[in-house]
This record gives C-alpha cells, structure tokens and sequence, in this order.
C-alpha cells in the first residue's frame, strides 16, 4: 500500500514542517501579543472565539468527508467529482445563512466585544478564506499528497510573518483589526499555492450525484455536535474569565493556552498522517495492522510523547517569560497545568483516527460531550474561586477523561483489551508534582532524567516493545541506516 510504504517520508515532511513552523509561529505570537498586551490579546481573543464558532457550525463539521469519500471515489475513479462538488454546495449553503446572521448581530456583537462595528465586516472574508483553504488542504490529504501540505503549514507561517513586517518597519499602529486583516491574506496566500499541485481533471467536469450529498450528510451530521462540543472545551474557559474576571485574565490565560496549542501542533500531525494511512488500511482489509497498531503502537507514542511534555514541564516558566515577556508572566503556572493535558491527548490523538475510519462518529460525538459537560462544570466552580488557573484545571480534567473514554470503547469495539496506553502519561504527572514545590532549573533537570530513566525501565520489563513491531517499520519506506538505527533503539527497549 503506497500509504503504508510512504508514511516514514510523509511523517518526516509533517513533522519537518512543524519543527520549522514551530519558530515561526513563536516568533509571530510573541510580536503581536508584546504589541497588544495582555487587555487586546484579551478581546483579539473574544472576537477569534466568535468566529471559531463560526468555522465549527459552517465549515468543520463536514471536512472529514473529504478524506472518507474523496479517498475511495480517487481510489476508484481516479478523481473526486462528486465528492467535491456535494461537499461545496453544503458549506456554500450554511455560508448564506451564516452571513445574514453575522449582518443582524453583528452591533450586539461589536459591544460585546468591545470593537468598532466595522471590525465585524472581516468576519465575511475570514469565512470565505478559511472555507476555500480548508477544502484545499482537506484535498491534499485525500489525495496523499502529504508533503506539499507539510509546505503549506510552513508557507503560511511565513506568510503571517512577511505580512507582519510593513507594520514593523512602517511604523503602524497594531490592532485587532490589522491582526484579522494578516490572518485573511495568509489563508488566501495559501490557497494560490494548493492550487498549483491540483489537477482540473479531479475536479472538473461537474459530476452531480444527490446520492452523495446525503452520504456526506449522514457521514458527518454527527460531528456538528462533536465540534460544537469540542468548541465548548476549547472556548468556554474564554467566556468564563471574561464573565467572572475581565479582557486583561483572557489575555493572560489565552497565552498559557495558545503555547499549549503550539505543542500540541505535531498532534494534529498525526491524525493527519495516520487517518488516510489507516483508511488505506481497512479498505485493502489488513485488520492485523490496526491490532499491531492499538496494542503496541499507541503506548509507544505515549511514552515517548509524554518524554517529551515531561522536560516541556521542566522550562514552562522561562518558556513563556522568553516568548510573551513579563507581562505576561501571570500564565506560567496556567501554562504548566495545562502541559498535564498534552500528555494524555497523545492518547486521544491516536485513537481518533481509528474512530473516524470505522465510521464511529457517535462515540467521538459523546466523547466531546462528556468534555464539554466536564469543562463547562469545572468553569463554573473553579474560575470564580482560583481564577485562570481554575480554567486550566478543568481543561486537563476534560482532557483526561477524553483518553480514558477513547481508550475504553476502542478495547469494547475492536476487542482488545489493553490499558498501557494510559500509564505513560503519568510521567508527565510526576515531573509536574515534583516541579510545582522546587524552582531551581538545575534539580528539575535532573529528576526529570531520573523520571524518565524509571519509566523506560518500567517500559522495559513490562515488555512494551515487541521484535514483532519492527515488521510494521519493514512496510515503510525510509532510510536504511535509520531503519537500522530502529532495530538498534527496539533490541535495546526490547
């Protein structure tokens, strides 16, 4: 299977792109945040929550779709027409309606916020930009043309930095409005460059078929409320702040936050590498894969990532001091907290993609559910007594019980039973404790080392790796001398 055989090199070119990305997008939040300051970064915030909601209810819920059918009818057909075609006439429908809703509120909107009402005309524009390069990378992925969308990550990175630069050296003043007006142009950007790699051919004649308009909407209908509920757990710690506290604290936990979401980036990763890969999977029928795949594979990345968050742990506070300056030093706890949840999303990650390609969205569909019931409860009683950090516990909370949920239906519904996947995270847990009662940098180095020793120990003589995994890493296509080097690291785990 070509996805199989290519995913060492898909994964070097995601991963790559993230690594250099990564700085980027550093770079670009650390200048726009020191210029807006913790009370703008705060409304800049409302107002990009707002339009979240936005994408959820009109363009996310159906992007999957995109890979689901898409990839079977190219598999099949050698385009994706009617896949295409059914998808657009979908979003451009809810688009209509969103921008007649946006027109009508937008003045209780703007006060809410506190913006001009002219800031809300950007909201149009975003919706379109964001709609078209969603579909275009959506598209990338069907078609497995996995490393010019790693391009794309890194082009559009660039792109938000080089249209940053005339207002440095031209001396503007930075406000929300400008900041919106970037985000715009990059998505566009972006779309000019998808294009290039996109034959006509895939598209074009118009193939109409209402079969598969009903097949997209029964597919992905399900996810409306997965991505509503996902909205609440990423969104409702905004709200509550705002409410309870004032723009200033969502500034300031909205910088713990985003970091959080930078780290969480080569997650995201991931799922886009393994969800055509495992969808190639099931349609050539190599059930024994995805066995391999959720037995041995997902505790290894759970160890390995939570290896990772554990040393993250270690410099959280010089992190965010470097990045978002002292202003907003109030979010190096927040921020710390919030790295306990990167390490159990490794878990979550890795199972969605098994989730999405047996079609079982009801299950991630009350997943997100149970989040947002779990978050939404741990806002109404932690914010008003500990403040941000009350947000960033209930976060974790949501998070955790996620992986638990995840891996509790996958041992239900594939019939495996395996819980070692949850163990690992407790790595991270340990190097959190030990870092909340001491300061100094250099003992937190070296416990972390010695944390990390005792769990690849503990790995070790549990038996978490397997000479039978290194077969799986034999299907893909990568450098001998580090397909060598694999087999050197699994004897040695091993």
């Amino acid at each position: 299977m070509k996805e199989i055989k290519n995913a060492w090199w898909d994964y070097v070119s995601i991963l790559s792109s993230q690594v250099a990305s990564f700085p980027l997008g550093i770079l670009y939040i650390s200048f726009v945040t020191r210029k807006l300051g913790p009370e703008n970064w705060g409304i800049l915030t409302i107002f990009m929550s707002i339009i979240q909601l936005a994408f959820c209810l009109a363009i996310n819920w159906t992007s999957a779709s995109i890979v689901r059918f898409g990839k079977e009818e190219f598999l099949e057909n050698g385009h994706m027409r009617q896949t295409v075609w059914a998808r657009s006439a979908i979003v451009f429908t809810i688009l209509l309606i969103f921008s007649f809703l946006i027109f009508i509120l937008k003045g209780p909107l703007a006060n809410y916020i506190g913006l001009p009402e002219q800031a809300f005309l950007l909201i149009l524009p975003m919706l379109l930009a964001y709609s078209l390069y969603d579909f275009l990378t959506w598209i990338l992925k069907a078609m497995g043309l996995m490393k010019q969308f790693a391009l794309s990550l890194v082009l559009r990175q660039a792109a938000l930095i080089l249209l940053l630069i005339p207002l440095i050296f031209m001396a503007f003043s930075l406000n929300v409005q400008n900041v919106m007006s970037i985000e715009i142009l990059s998505y566009f950007f972006i779309c000019v460059f998808c294009i290039f790699f996109l034959k006509l051919s895939y598209f074009f004649p118009l193939e109409k078929r209402g079969g598969k308009v009903k097949n997209i909407l029964v597919y992905s209908w399900p996810m409306i409320f997965t991505f509503i509920f996902g909205y609440t757990t990423n969104w409702m710690d905004v709200y509550f702040i705002k409410y309870f506290l004032s723009n200033y604290h969502v500034g300031v936990y909205q910088a713990a936050y985003r970091m959080m979401s930078y780290i969480n980036t080569p997650l995201m990763s991931v799922i886009t590498l393994l969800f055509p890969m495992l969808m190639a999977v099931k349609i050539q029928g190599r059930s024994e894969l995805i066995q391999t795949y959720i037995k041995n594979l997902i505790p290894q990345f759970s160890l390995f990532w939570n290896i990772i968050v554990s040393v993250l742990i270690v410099f959280s506070g010089p992190i965010v001091k470097i990045v978002f300056g002292n202003s907003f030093s109030g979010a190096a706890l927040s921020f710390m907290v919030l790295l306990l949840g990167v390490g159990f999303q490794a878990v979550t990650v890795m199972y969605t993609s098994v989730f999405l390609i047996f079609d079982w969205l009801k299950y991630v569909t009350f997943i997100a559910l149970a989040m947002s019931v779990v978050n939404f409860t741990g806002d109404m009683i932690l914010v008003p007594r500990i403040g941000i950090l009350g947000a960033a516990i209930s976060t974790v909370i949501s998070y955790i019980l996620s992986s638990v949920l995840y891996l509790t239906f996958a041992n239900r519904l594939v019939s495996v039973r395996t819980h070692k996947a949850l163990f690992y995270p407790l790595l991270s847990v340990v190097s959190f404790l030990f870092c909340l009662g001491v300061s100094s940098i250099s003992l937190r180095v070296m416990f972390a080392a010695f944390n990390i020793a005792a769990f690849l120990y503990i790995a070790k003589i549990n038996k978490l790796f397997s000479p039978a995994d290194i077969a799986l890493f034999e299907k893909i296509e990568m450098p001998r001398l580090l397909r060598s080097g694999i087999r050197r690291v699994y004897s040695v785990l091993c």
